[in-house]
């Protein structure tokens, strides 16, 4: 795969990895990560930004979805929010289906690639263009979101486990 340029921000708190959308990179993603308090990572996926080419030319979306783990692996993120936005939702989402034990939350922004349609067709263009138009209502968005999902996880440790069989699986 080679080396994949990553940037980092913030401390503690449920962990966010932001996947950027294609032909750009982490520093899109910059206005969120200054926003965040808790720990925020950034990379930039194999091939571009500052990451290097992939040496046997794999660019699958599945490929890009191994960066995402090689990534949480290498900063040792156990549970995460992963955000994606354009073609990065794309590889966002194939990750959280191969490892929904590791996504405690999946943000997908703009999933359609930022297409834009008139109007008279009943679209509203600038709502798709949250993430790099609008960084403030994306700040926002993404707080409550996180917010939302931090209280689940919080309400999700506190259940009790139910009654189990000596080898330790749950009876009905």
């Amino acid at each position: 795969m080679g080396r994949l340029a990553v940037s980092t921000a913030g401390q503690g708190g449920l962990p966010v990895l932001f996947v950027h959308g294609h032909g750009g990179d982490r520093t899109q993603w910059a206005a969120q990560q200054a926003f965040l308090v808790q720990r925020s990572v950034s990379f930039d996926l194999r091939g571009m930004g500052e990451s290097d080419p992939d040496p046997a030319g794999r660019y699958h979306v599945r490929d890009f979805a191994e960066d995402v783990g090689a990534v949480a692996d290498t900063l040792h993120l156990e549970r995460f929010v992963l955000v994606g936005h354009g073609f990065g939702c794309g590889v966002a989402s194939e990750y959280a289906a191969l490892h929904p034990e590791r996504v405690a939350g999946l943000v997908l922004g703009d999933p359609e690639g930022s297409v834009k349609k008139p109007l008279s067709e009943g679209f509203d263009p600038p709502v798709q263009r949250l993430v790099m138009d609008a960084p403030e209502s994306f700040n926002a968005a993404l707080d409550a979101f996180l917010a939302d999902v931090e209280a689940h996880l919080v309400l999700e440790d506190a259940r009790l486990p139910g009654p189990t069989d000596a080898s330790g699986a749950l009876t009905m």
